[in-house]
């Protein structure tokens, strides 16, 4: 099974993209952070997860990540 995983990178405008992340996902505060701190997934998606895939397309739209 293919699968995408969605990657933010620090880059000093976290008060920017941690809420629509939040959001989108909704996913807590803490769960975030420390997935930038870790250099983690934000999100995993399979291929195959056409509503997840256009989830994840709205999240880069909405936040020109």
């Amino acid at each position: 099974m293919s699968e995408i995983k969605f990657k933010v990178s620090k880059n000093g405008n976290e008060k920017k993209y941690i809420p629509l992340i939040r959001k989108m996902l909704s996913r807590s505060l803490s769960e975030i952070r420390e997935c930038l701190s870790n250099n983690g997934y934000i999100d995993i998606c399979s291929l195959e997860n056409i509503e997840g895939l256009q989830h994840m397309n709205e999240l880069i739209e909405e936040g020109d990540l």
